[in-house]
């Protein structure tokens, strides 16, 4: 319902953070109330990975390889012209190509985890700040977070975050077993659909 997602009476956490880091112009308080759903966000996905886990059971053995790589081949077709011999790969410039390939992978996905990661890292911080401005704190107080546990206003707004993600979950999950119900039973016919 509409008072459910944030009338002036009942609020949730989304509503609030901008309001309060733009409006009051306390990024310490945004900050608190930003972690306090992060924290919120990471307990469900603990919660549903343990149950996904629980639940997961192998389908089928496990393939294995037949040993022949797909970058092994041996000749080139060129169609009408035939076929031409490669010459064989050297493995150690495979080797180094290979050990390129996986450090370039391991940067970009340790570059790809900092910058999803860094906003996350300062609002956590932000939010011990003793003050009401946005810095890194040089002494770590937990003012707002006793502020936000014994004001009525913001543990009924996390209550109702907490109720709408419940239910938004559960719709989900119910529309989309369905549709994933439906599809499975549709089988690989492209006609079909």
């Amino acid at each position: 319902s509409p008072s459910l997602l944030g009338s002036p009476k009942n609020q949730t956490l989304a509503v609030e953070i901008p309001k309060q880091t733009f409006e009051n112009v306390n990024w310490a308080m945004g900050s608190t109330v930003a972690f306090m759903m992060v924290l919120l966000v990471l307990v469900v996905v603990f919660v549903q990975s343990t149950i996904v886990q629980y639940f997961e059971r192998p389908r089928s053995a496990p393939v294995r390889s037949t040993g022949t790589s797909a970058g092994a081949a041996t000749s080139k077709s060129y169609g009408d012209k035939g076929t031409i011999p490669l010459p064989p790969r050297s493995p150690r410039v495979a080797h180094i190509r290979d050990q390129i390939v996986k450090w370039g992978y391991h940067v970009f996905a340790a570059l790809m985890v900092f910058y999803f990661l860094a906003p996350i890292v300062v609002t956590a911080l932000v939010s011990f700040t003793p003050g009401n401005i946005l810095e890194i704190p040089t002494e770590f107080s937990l003012r707002w977070y006793v502020t936000f546990f014994e004001s009525e206003k913001w543990v009924s707004a996390l209550w109702n975050s907490i109720y709408v993600g419940t239910f938004t979950v559960i719709l989900s999950v119910v529309v989309g077993l369905t549709a994933a119900l439906g599809f499975s039973a549709l089988g690989t016919n492209k006609n079909s659909l």
